[in-house]
């Protein structure tokens, strides 16, 4: 176990103020819809109490214009079935379910067991496993801080507009307006069929019948782990290190965001 770490409803909170509420790029969009209060009994003792506690203070919520959001993962389950049937896991079998999601449709999924450790990309089909995070699994301590963190350090979409040059969600979202909970932008035809990364291909689509449908039609594969070169290097230059006075503020043991 990590001793030392802050973790409980306090910690939480501060980092919802100062990853959302008092930065103004991951503000929440208006008010969330509330999370059932049945979800509450579902999920307690599955997932963590840190996620708990984000559903009861944001509810379903966008954040930074639309460009993530913390998902239902009952009503995105269908998504997530769909991407990985058939796709052999680096993980003990396991329910997956979506926790937050990109304005392009990014997946980022919270296995029961290994916890934050696969990421669905639907624009090249990729199903990026991270070993290093399930392996923090096993300590109560970073499991609840990678809950936290998952939505108080979001998942960015960093795809680029080939005609200007600029990033791919700002452009479409500066040209489609803001998207609602249910939609996400999409291709069609499937990038995978055009090659064309262009903003001006993206539309608006039904979030969770898009994305199922893309899974039936694009090629899905697994991905690279690069987590344990990641782990390589911080070894390699004592970057878990415990913090000194002149760290302040710094994330400790690699851990500054969620995914």
């Amino acid at each position: 176990m990590v001793s030392g770490l802050p973790w409980g409803d306090e910690w939480v909170e501060q980092k919802i103020r100062e990853g959302l509420l008092e930065e103004g790029l991951w503000a929440p969009v208006g008010v969330g819809r509330p999370v059932p209060e049945e979800y509450f009994e579902r999920f307690g003792g599955v997932l963590p109490s840190s996620v708990l506690y984000v559903w009861r203070r944001l509810g379903f919520v966008g954040l930074g214009g639309g460009r993530f959001w913390v998902t239902d993962p009952l009503e995105w389950a269908p998504a997530v079935e769909a991407w990985l049937e058939g796709v052999v896991l680096p993980f003990p079998d396991q329910v997956w379910w979506c926790l937050g999601r990109t304005a392009l449709g990014q997946m980022c999924l919270w296995g029961e067991v290994s916890g934050p450790a696969l990421r669905v990309d639907p624009l090249d089909g990729t199903l990026n496993p991270n070993a290093d995070n399930a392996g923090k699994m096993a300590d109560p301590v970073m499991r609840e801080r990678m809950g936290c963190l998952l939505f108080t350090s979001p998942w960015e979409d960093f795809d680029v507009d080939e005609v200007s040059g600029r990033p791919l969600v700002d452009v479409a979202l500066g040209r489609l307006g803001p998207l609602e909970a249910d939609q996400v932008l999409g291709f069609v035809p499937p990038l995978a069929v055009t090659g064309r990364q262009e903003a001006g291909l993206l539309g608006v689509q039904e979030a969770v019948p898009y994305l199922v449908v893309l899974a039936q039609t694009v090629e899905r594969r697994l991905g690279v782990d690069y987590s344990a070169q990641i782990g390589a290097v911080i070894e390699r230059f004592d970057l878990g290190r415990p913090l000194t006075p002149d760290d302040e503020g710094a994330e400790p043991d690699g851990e500054g965001a969620g995914w």
